[in-house]
């Protein structure tokens, strides 16, 4: 006999049925898409006119779009994903920014 058994006198201790639902949906969010203006000097700016603007450089078009489609992509994924996402373009396609430049 256990010590459940013992303790409450009972030959059988009753569990509680514990019952999970699980759901797949994930909430969105509806955001402007990242536009992408070309400077004279070659550079792409990300966002422009808004608070926090990109400078990307040393890519071509392609390159940028790449980036910006899979920022706008990544608004609706946690921020896990949407920073290995980003960062394995940035290092495959070797793109850079003004922003983290001049901060490093």
């Amino acid at each position: 006999m256990g010590i459940l058994n013992r303790v409450f006198g009972k030959k059988e201790v009753e569990t509680p049925s514990i019952e999970v639902k699980v759901s797949e949906d994930q909430p969105t969010a509806e955001y402007p898409p990242y536009s992408v203006q070309k400077l004279p000097n070659g550079d792409y700016l990300i966002n422009p006119g808004a608070s926090f603007e990109l400078t990307l450089y040393n890519a071509d078009k392609d390159k940028i779009d790449l980036f910006v489609d899979a920022l706008n992509q990544s608004v609706n994924q946690s921020n896990y994903y949407m920073i290995q996402n980003l960062i394995g373009i940035l290092i495959v396609a070797d793109i850079r920014c003004r922003e983290i430049d001049a901060y490093v």
